[in-house]
């Protein structure tokens, strides 16, 4: 008689692992990210950039940071808004939108 194979052999352990290990490359490693510009004012770009990040799980549940235009600003040292662009990184369960501005 063959040799039996229950949940707990090597091979079916072997192959379990594998598949696990593909599914959380698929769903941490593959992601887009789309950028876009948001607003512009009458000032110029100027030199200066600050950024502001908001991190999500399941694309709704908030678990860090903001993205707002005041924080932005602030973390960038400006005072003058030239222009507001926005960035928004998808992976299978995670997402972070972040907020660009440029100014003076």
């Amino acid at each position: 008689m063959g040799k039996r194979l229950t949940l707990w052999s090597r091979n079916v352990q072997d192959k379990r692992i594998t598949w696990i290990g593909l599914l959380f490359a698929v769903c941490f490693g593959a992601g887009c990210t789309t950028r876009g510009p948001l607003t512009a004012t009458g000032n110029p770009i100027g030199t200066k950039s600050g950024e502001s990040c908001l991190y999500r799980i399941f694309h709704v549940i908030d678990i860090m940071g903001d993205h707002d235009i005041v924080s932005a600003a602030k973390s960038g040292g400006i005072t003058k808004i030239g222009v507001v662009d926005t960035r928004q990184t998808n992976y299978f369960v995670y997402q972070r939108d972040c907020t660009i501005v440029y100014g003076e």
